[in-house]
């Protein structure tokens, strides 16, 4: 896969100013060890789909989270995550960066989400540099994540939104 180019930190749609808090070496040395929902341990996330336009961050993530066995799309667009969604991928829960570029901000693209029949049960998680933002759109989403954040905390996240999922998939009335 050819990697497009990066645009400044800071620049519309570059993603954070704030430097990433963990090399990728590091993450593949501190995934946690997940196993089939035991007590005290983190439940696994089967489907994650990553919606940042720094490519950099997506990577990170994606192989942080692959190496720990979860399957991992990610899209630098709304556009080009709503593509990954129409292409059949279900996802346990979605991340979105509030800072998009394209022509959907994440926010927006994360009210949307919630809105629609195909990704209403699916959790979303909004990832943020910007605090006063993500507190603006807390309660339009299932979680929030400031960055930069500790692995730890993506790992505790994802495994309460994966939870939450099962649950409402599980409550959802059989058609």
């Amino acid at each position: 896969m050819e990697r497009p180019p990066s645009r400044p930190r800071g620049a519309p749609g570059g993603g954070s100013q704030e430097r990433w808090p963990w090399p990728r070496e590091r993450a593949r040395a501190t995934f946690p060890v997940v196993t089939s929902n035991g007590e005290g341990q983190l439940k696994p996330c089967e489907r994650v789909l990553l919606v940042d336009d720094d490519p950099d961050i997506l990577e990170a993530m994606r192989d942080v989270l692959e190496t720990g066995g979860v399957r991992v799309e990610a899209a630098r667009s709304a556009r080009e995550a709503d593509r990954v969604l129409e292409g059949g991928f279900a996802p346990s829960v979605i991340v979105v960066d509030v800072r998009l570029g394209g022509e959907e901000r994440g926010d927006a693209y994360a009210s949307r989400l919630r809105r629609s029949a195909r990704t209403a049960s699916v959790p979303v998680v909004l990832m943020s540099a910007d605090l006063q933002a993500l507190r603006r759109h807390e309660r339009e989403v299932d979680a929030t994540l400031p960055k930069p954040f500790e692995l730890e905390r993506l790992f505790e996240t994802l495994s309460d939104m994966c939870g939450e999922h099962a649950a409402r998939l599980a409550a959802a009335p059989v058609s």
